[in-house]
Parts: structure tokens; sequence; C-alpha cells
């Protein structure tokens, strides 16, 4: 025990006082092998290091790591890894995200395989699972004479079966990256040495039994004693290739649910090999007699698969004529209506919707419908283009008016010249941006505007679909496959009526047998009857209005089945004036609990629910925060934060927590309500161009406190869409 302290007191002070190695500072023609990824130096992302050298790979858990053992390296900011690993009797499924360029977030299920979840009665032969969450925090980049620190929680939440703190450093020496880390909890079972913060708070010198499931622990860097891990990793001159050597702190005599493993030796060894992006695979010996399988996918948040488009090309531009002085002249208050002839068809090839058009003398307004982009300024850019070819000679700025649900959300001014440049190649989108102008600062047209919506406008589509419940204890995934009819008319400006139906073709929902405990009305927590007897259903057939009531204030109207478990009216008001990076919404909503089938039918329960929220876009990070605070489905009272990144594929991440006067007891399971969720554009998958959004949340569990109407559009997210600094995030994509 003695020789193995010096060891580890040895490998520390190495690390953290030696001096850097002989050529820190490399040269830009240095072998990619032996260049370090983001952060190592605090220095910039080098795309085409990373694949090549996994210094930063996932561990057993899903952190980045050595194999058992977390390291101080984190992916690059915005980079997801997500995959499997195998090392009796564990399997392991995680999903692993950069969400901040200091902060590592995963989330991850295990399978201890040889322990049921329970009595056969209860869950059939089915194998225990687990859920958990775990954060890393970077302390410090690496510099010239200091190591890279980090601090992590693992499994912070619920029964913590795998419950550790560590805070750990590493060193990077030519080819190989060393580390040294102190664990607590799980990472402390072999005990080196006395709990160093117990010298002087007893109180931690004890480490509190587990949480109830799907709660969180707030009772950190306690126990009795602490251990200490460490390790190597080599890149190896084979490109992709990396060699991991690790002692494990662990002793695997106290593991979760009395599972006491064998233990030949308490050092791990293995490799990781990158054979092409974006795969990892692994493979060691673990315990001295334990075979270790892994495999991932390292993703990029940030990027934008290369997928090759069908959508038309960019509209061509060329300069107008001159105009004589009289045509200039009688150019103000022309009749519209031949010109906007030609520019509908035109403007609808690219899934650009003509709402309305003015011609002034010198200025031309177009009111636009965007069906097709997901990035706003490609379809600006592109009206403007067919503009520009087509207005009178004596136009010089476009006015693009963007619509959404039939409101005008924002305008954006354009001068012709500029866009004309940009097309050809003299100019670009920043010089057009450069002398752009929005929302209040673009005066009203000395022309009035001609209404050219074509009304009443239907959109249906007829799609597969796809149901899932995952981790519950009848089974781990439970499954339907149906068929999905959506159907949306507009009726007037700002009018719509909409529903979505499906037909169930295959499920396994009737495994869905344990009721509701809940004490509370059950708003939430008899989802089970909506999936089991709901299989055919009408998710929502509603009545909306949408309405501009004054400059930056906006309005919404609804009333139908809204959402699949209820039915009701209400309403929203949002404030959020062009250009500010805050918006204050409230809604009130009265709504009736509807049947199990899926059908029309209404049960007794009802409510009066509404909220008022801040949002914030934050100045850094492409960060969104949501407060809100008001009265929930079950009738209690309480406040929400929400937090989000958008990433610059449009992909988001985000997640978030509820706490109501409901006592932790009367919530049951869980204490409080939380989860995350994750939009991922459909438009990174496919070849022609969409709006389209898949969006997954997660919640640990489905209770009754803290629950919200599931509502199918709000305000937010409609004028957010045109928002400058929206805009200002995809006006790269402009000209294309």
């Amino acid at each position: 025990m003695r020789a193995r302290r010096l060891v580890a007191l040895a490998l520390c002070a190495a690390i953290a006082f030696a001096a850097p190695p002989p050529g820190h500072a490399q040269a830009p023609d240095a072998p990619a092998r032996i260049r370090a990824p983001a952060t190592f130096w605090g220095g910039p992302v080098i795309p085409g290091d990373y694949p090549s050298v996994p210094w930063a790979s996932p561990n057993d858990f899903g952190q980045t790591g050595l194999l058992q053992m977390p390291d101080a390296r984190f992916l690059p900011d915005g980079t997801a890894a997500m995959g499997v690993s195998h090392v009796h009797p564990y399997n392991r499924l995680f999903l692993t995200a950069q969400v901040l360029p200091v902060l590592e977030a995963t989330f991850r299920y295990t399978d201890i395989t040889n322990r049921l979840y329970g009595a056969a009665a209860f869950s059939g032969d089915q194998s225990f699972k687990d859920r958990s969450i775990d954060l890393k925090f970077r302390l410090l980049a690496e510099g010239p004479y200091w190591p890279q620190i980090a601090v992590g929680l693992r499994d912070l939440g619920g029964t913590a079966l795998f419950g550790s703190e560590y805070v750990v450093a590493s060193r990077r020496f030519w080819d190989f990256d060393l580390t040294l880390g102190i664990g607590w909890g799980n990472m402390a079972t072999r005990g080196a040495m006395p709990n160093p913060l117990g010298l002087g708070w007893r109180r931690l010198r004890e480490r509190p039994r587990a949480a109830t499931p799907g709660s969180l622990r707030f009772s950190f860097f306690r126990g009795r004693e602490v251990g200490l891990f460490g390790g190597v990793s080599w890149a190896t001159p084979i490109p992709g290739l990396a060699l991991k050597l690790e002692y494990d702190s662990n002793d695997y005599q106290s593991e979760a649910l009395d599972n006491r493993l064998r233990v030949a030796a308490p050092v791990n060894a293995g490799l990781v090999w990158r054979p092409v992006a974006p795969v990892e695979l692994g493979l060691g010996i673990e315990r001295g007699n334990a075979v270790m399988a892994r495999a991932s996918l390292i993703l990029g948040l940030h990027e934008r698969p290369g997928i090759t488009r069908n959508d038309p090309p960019p509209p061509a531009i060329a300069a107008p004529p001159a105009a004589p002085a009289q045509a200039q002249g009688q150019a103000q208050g022309q009749e519209s209506a031949p010109l906007a002839a030609a520019l509908a068809p035109a403007l609808a090839e690219h899934g650009i919707l003509l709402r309305g058009l003015a011609v002034g003398s010198t200025r031309a307004e177009a009111r636009i419908a965007n069906t097709r982009f997901a990035e706003m300024p490609q379809a600006i850019g592109r009206a403007a283009r067919i503009l520009a070819a087509r207005l009178p000679p004596g136009v010089g700025e476009i006015v693009i008016a963007i619509v959404e649900q039939g409101v005008v959300v924002n305008r954006i001014a354009l001068l012709r010249g500029d866009m004309l440049r940009a097309a050809t190649g003299r100019g670009s989108a920043e010089e057009v941006l450069a002398r752009a102008r929005f929302g209040t600062d673009v005066p009203l047209l000395d022309a009035p505007i001609q209404d050219l919506a074509a009304l009443p406008r239907l959109r249906w589509g007829v799609s597969p679909a796809w149901r899932q419940s995952v981790g519950g204890p009848e089974g781990f995934y439970l499954w339907q496959l149906s068929l999905r009819g959506e159907v949306e008319v507009e009726l007037a400006p700002g009018l719509f009526v909409a529903g979505v139906a499906s037909q169930n073709l295959a499920n396994n929902f009737d495994r869905l047998r344990i009721p509701s405990d809940s004490v509370l009305p059950r708003v939430r927590s008899d989802v089970k009857e909506y999936l089991r007897q709901g299989t055919t259903a009408i998710a929502n057939l509603q009545l909306d209005w949408f309405g501009r009531l004054g400059e930056g204030l906006y309005a919404r109207a609804t009333l139908g089945w809204l959402e699949p478990m209820f039915a009701g009216l209400g309403g929203e008001l949002l404030w959020k004036p062009e250009g500010a990076s805050w918006a204050l919404g409230a809604s009130l909503h009265y709504v009736r609990q509807r049947a199990f089938d899926g059908g029309l039918g209404l049960r007794g329960y009802g409510v009066a629910t509404g909220h008022l929220t801040w949002y914030q876009s934050l100045p850094f990070w492409n960060l969104e925060l949501a407060v809100s605070a008001g009265r929930y489905l079950a009738g209690d009272w309480g406040g929400t934060v929400e937090i989000s990144r958008r990433f610059d594929s449009g992909i988001r991440i985000g997640a978030w927590a509820t706490k109501t006067n409901v006592s932790a007891r009367d919530f049951g399971e869980g204490a409080f309500d939380k989860g995350f969720f994750i939009a991922v554009p459909l438009d990174l998958f496919f070849t022609r161009s969409t709006r389209e959004v898949a969006e997954f949340s997660f919640r640990p569990l489905s209770r009754d406190g803290g629950q919200r109407l599931a509502e199918r559009r709000t305000l937010y997210g409609i004028v957010a869409a045109g928002d400058r600094m929206a805009l200002g995030r995809g006006w790269s994509r402009l000209m294309e």
C-alpha cells in the first residue's frame, strides 16, 4: 500500500510540475498524430487533428477518459459521442455531448445482466436497468507549466448505483498523455487514503445512502476514504491508434445490488482505434480477467453533413437596364398584379409563398412565407434574387417581410446593388448585411401592400410514425409503429384549423399494466393508459388564430383538442421588441382531460393553467434561457427553468427543471420534474431542404407535479424564427 501511494504521488508531481516538453510550440507542418485536440494548450481546434489522434475518447461509462477511469480531457466543443460498451456484467448505452467548451454531459443506461429488474410477476426475466447522468467541468486548461484539471460528478441522480465524484489532472508529454486523479464514492472503494475534506468537517467523512430513483443527490465528495487512480494514453505511430493503461481505484467488492466481482489485478489495459471518421472502437482487458469491448460514433454538432441537394439552384440575377426618368416617376403606385403574377410562380419553385407585394418609386416590399429552408436567410436571399431580376429598374431597395403563421414578424431592407454584387462574386453576404436594415429601422413604403395570399390554403401529409417508451419495468423498450396523417388549412390570414391523427400498424404496448400510484390528479402518470388504449387516436384537432397587436406585441388564441391528453381553450401574449435579446410571454388556458382511447371524448378533470415566461438569449455560446412561473396541470404552483444551446448545424440541446409547491413525498419517485431534450433539423439528412424538426425529450419518470400543456405552437418559437439574432446566425447562407 505504501509503495502504491509513493508511486501515485510521484506521478502527480511529474504531471503538475514538469516543464513542457521540447517542441511544445509545434511547427505548422508537424505530424498530425502528435498534435493535441482542442483546449490541450488552450489553442483553437484544428479540424483535421481530432480524428487522427484519440486523445479524448469515451471510456466504458461514456465519459471522456481512459478505460474505467476518467481523465481531464474533453471532446472538442460541440462534439457528441454515442455508443455502447460491454464488460461483464455491465452493458452500457451512452450519449455524451460537449455542450459547452468547459462542460461535458453524459446520459447512460446500464444493463446489469446478472440481476433481475424485479419479481417475475413484475418484470418477467428482464435484467436490471439503471439510468445515470454525469457532468464534468474543466477547471483549468493545460498550460506551459501546469496540467489540465477537471472535476466531475458521475451518476449524480436517483439511486446513484455508481455514484462518484473526482478531481483529475492530465498532462501531455510528446505522444504520451498522463493522468492522475482522486475519487470519492464508487471510485474510492479500494481506499488509498482518508478523505482530506473530512479533516476539517466531520460530516464529510460519512457518505449518505442513495436517494430515490429519479431524484438528484446533492451530497458530494463525502466518504471515509478516497481512491487514487491514474494512467497513461500513448498515441502510437499507427494513425488513429492509441494504447491505454490505468490503475483502477474501484475494488469491485461493493458494487451495486450486492455484486462482488472477481478481480485478478487492479490494472486495466486496452486500445482505442479510429479506423475512419466518425467510428471509434475499443478493446481491452479489465480487472485482469474481463474482456472489454466498446464502439462509438464521434459526431460534430456544429457540422453539417455534406449532402448533395436537389433543390433548385439559386436564381440568376442581372443588372436591370437604366430606366427613363418618366418611367421612374410613373413607377410609384403602379399596378403590381402583373408583376405579382410573374413573381409568385418563380418564388413558389423555391418553396416561398408570395403573401403581399407593393412597388414604390425607389423601393419595393414583398411579404413572403418560407415553407422550405431551415435557415431563414437562405429564403430571404433567394426571394431577393428573384425580385431583383424582375422589379422595375428604378427600384434600388428591396424590403422582405417575413410572414410566420400569417403574421409579419420582421422586415429586412436590402440594397439591390449589394445583392447583385454578392451574386456575381464582387461582394459577399457580409457586405449585404453591413448595409441592411431591420424591423423598425425600415420605413413603411409609399405604396399600398396588395394582399396576394391565396386562401384557403391546404397543407397535408401522410407518413410513418414511431412512438416509444424506454426504461419501464414491464419492458426496457416498448414501441408502436403507426401511420400518421396531418392536415392544416389556413382559412384567413392568421386563422388556421389543424389536426393530427394516427392509425396503429403494430405495437407491444399491451405489456403496459402497472397502474399509476400518484396521489395528485393524474394529468401525466396515466400515460400508459393513453398508450395502451389510444393506439389509434386523434392527437389534436384545433382552431388557432395568430395576430400582431402592435410593434413587438403578438397574440394567439386556440380552441379544440390541444394535445393527446387535454382539450380546451386559451391564449397567449408575447412582447418581443425587434432586435431585443429578451421577450416576455403570458399564457392562460382552461383544459379538460381527454378520454384514454384517443377519441374526442372528455373525462371529468378540468383545470385552469397559465404561466408568465421570461425568454433571454445569452450573449455567449448561443445559449437560450427561459424562466416560467405559474400554475401547472395538477393545480400546483411553481416555476420552471429551461436552458438550451443551439449549435451551428441547427441542432439544439437543452435541459429543464420544475419545482412546485408539491412536496417531494406527494410528487413521488423523482421528487420534482426534470429532463433534457434534443431537437434535430431534418434538413441535415434530406437531399431536399425542409424546415421540419425532430425533437426527442427524456424525463426520468412521468409524474404529475410540474406538468405543462404540450402546445402545438408557441408565439416565441414563431416570432424568434424571424428575429434579427436568428437571422444573423444563418446569414452566411444568404447566397446559397
